[in-house]
């Protein structure tokens, strides 16, 4: 049924839909973990493909997996049955969300956050893979909420904090890396999401993402280094529309002075030059948020650590067919304008 309805157009489905709608949820109460977990794909998959269509079963479908997720939390998830109905659940439960839109979903939204935080506490903190099926749920909610998801950051922050956290050597098994990972991702994300509305975060997210551009997994330093700029920009935003009266001048400064030495330190240390090139697009857009929150002298000493980066870096990291002339006139040019300023 799951492969059948994701091959199919949602006009094939119509006239059948009531049908497999209320056949599936008989399913999901199934003893069997393999009819639960299938039935729950296959409830997915016809979300997916039914689109607009979908709608009409909305209620009872949503009533339905809340009701999964609440017996969920007062089980022990450690119980392999148990993970397994969480697991499917949970995706079945975005799933849905994405197919009706935010209009439909808003109404449940509330209760849904509230019930997938407490799945998150009902959770050991060595269970990984769960964890990361609940980052790819808030993941997915904040794409259909947009600026709705507001209201749950407070709650979801400090967990995802937790998450980014993790894994601080190098024999780290893969599956932390893939959480702190996930966690990195969404900061980010919710941080160009809210702009300004972040900064209540700003200094906690600061601190665990400003080491971690000269982190030893890859994929985790590329969004640590995309971060930076963002932070630098929440910051900004900030101030000028005074969201956060106890954010000043003072602080964006702190904040910069953190953030180019890092990025510095980064691309001292970065051996790939593709990497190199998205570090210093990253060093630019910094400069061109902050130049105002530094002195001349600051600027000055930041154009000349870039001048002996970039000399030190040129012709080890970066390959004949990349364009790093370019590149790094475009950095120095950058930042000597805001010295000239």
């Amino acid at each position: 049924m799951s492969s059948l309805c994701l091959s199919c157009r949602s006009y094939i489905l119509e006239p059948r839909l009531q049908a497999i709608v209320s056949k599936l949820l008989q399913l999901i109460k199934s003893p069997s973990p393999e009819v639960h977990a299938e039935s729950l794909n296959a409830l997915a998959s016809v979300a997916i493909t039914s689109k607009d269509l979908f709608s009409t079963y909305y209620d009872s479908v949503i009533t339905s997996l809340k009701k999964l997720l609440d017996d969920a939390t007062s089980k022990s998830v450690q119980n392999n049955t148990v993970k397994l109905h969480l697991d499917n659940a949970v995706e079945c439960i975005w799933t849905v969300a994405i197919a009706v839109g935010k209009d439909i979903f808003k109404k449940d939204a509330a209760e849904v956050m509230v019930l997938l935080l407490s799945v998150r506490l009902s959770l050991g903190e060595d269970n990984h893979s769960a964890k990361l099926t609940l980052l790819r749920a808030w993941d997915q909610l904040l794409q259909c909420l947009g600026s709705d998801f507001y209201p749950y950051m407070e709650d979801l922050i400090p967990d995802l904090l937790r998450s980014a956290r993790l894994g601080s050597d190098s024999g780290t098994e893969r599956v932390i890396l893939t959480e702190k990972l996930r966690a990195c991702e969404l900061l980010l994300r919710l941080a160009r999401q809210f702009k300004g509305m972040f900064s209540p975060w700003i200094d906690q997210v600061s601190e665990t993402l400003i080491p971690l551009v000269t982190f030893h997994d890859e994929d985790i330093r590329k969004i640590a280094v995309s971060a930076m700029p963002r932070l630098l920009l929440s910051a900004k935003l900030a101030i000028e529309t005074k969201e956060a009266p106890g954010l000043t001048n003072s602080h964006s400064h702190k904040l910069v002075v953190q953030i180019v030495p890092s990025l510095l330190e980064a691309l001292d240390e970065e051996t790939d030059g593709k990497n190199c090139a998205k570090i210093l697009r990253s060093l630019t857009k910094c400069i061109e948020i902050a130049g105002a929150f530094l002195s001349k002298e600051q600027i000055q000493l930041t154009a000349t650590g870039i001048e002996q980066v970039l000399e030190a870096t040129s012709e080890s990291h970066f390959s004949k067919e990349e364009t790093v002339t370019e590149l790094e006139k475009e950095i120095i040019k950058e930042v000597r304008r805001h010295h000239d300023l």
